[in-house]
């Protein structure tokens, strides 16, 4: 997903509709995870899918590393609750 670019396209989705908000990166974060949730249900393959594209986004958008990490992994956990969701 992230050779084909498709992670990107997730992620500029995102950035379209909610990034306009105050902290809009935080959301587009928790919006991609919650799409990327809907195809896989994995909070790996979130984390490991969208993390880089939306980690990379927020620190050039001036937000500490350390908070980006942690609302990534954070909303990556989204995608065993949302179907269909890989229960292991």
């Amino acid at each position: 997903m992230n050779r084909g670019r498709i992670t990107d396209r997730i992620f500029d989705f995102g950035k379209n509709l909610v990034g306009h908000l105050p902290g809009g990166l935080g959301h587009v974060n928790v919006l991609g995870s919650m799409i990327m949730a809907g195809m896989s249900g994995s909070a790996v393959a979130d984390a490991s899918g969208l993390g880089r594209v939306e980690i990379k986004a927020m620190v050039e958008n001036k937000f500490d590393v350390g908070f980006s990490a942690a609302l990534t992994a954070a909303s990556s956990t989204i995608g065993p609750i949302i179907p269909p969701s890989i229960h292991l």
